[in-house]
């Protein structure tokens, strides 16, 4: 065989091998890059329910996000207990994400935490980035 083509099959071989471990390295990135979750579960929360954690996003969070702006709207760290409740207000005309939650513009998420466990991401909405809710008995 050609020694081009022991170099082609070769370095085919090695990529080969290489991407599995490449493609694994990037999912453990996007894990911790992102948002876990340990087990929660939750269930609706009526509107005319009272939420144990209440959150309100301004209009115009988004604009003071882009221009650098540090937000303190979320706390880092929640404590929640089996019961609890969360509702989040978006009043922006933007998406946010909070942790494991996705808060489309102008809607409000709201729920309860029925089962224990850990739920945690990204935040825009605190300085250090973060949010951790841990959800005890």
């Amino acid at each position: 065989m050609p020694t081009r083509h022991r170099l082609a099959r070769a370095a085919l071989i090695a990529a080969t091998l290489t991407l599995p471990v490449a493609a694994s390295a990037c999912a453990g990135k996007e894990r911790s890059t992102s948002t876990t979750s340990q087990q929660v579960e939750t269930a609706p929360l009526g509107a005319d329910e009272e939420a144990t954690f209440e959150y309100l996003i301004p209009y115009g969070t988004g604009v003071k996000i882009d221009a650098g702006q540090t937000i303190d709207i979320m706390p880092n760290d929640i404590p929640a207990k089996v019961g609890d409740s969360i509702r989040i207000v978006n009043q922006d005309s933007r998406d946010i994400v909070v942790g494991p939650f996705f808060i489309g513009a102008n809607k409000t998420l709201a729920m309860r935490f029925t089962r224990e466990g850990v739920l945690s991401g990204t935040c825009d909405l605190n300085a250090s980035g973060e949010i951790t809710i841990t959800v005890t008995a």
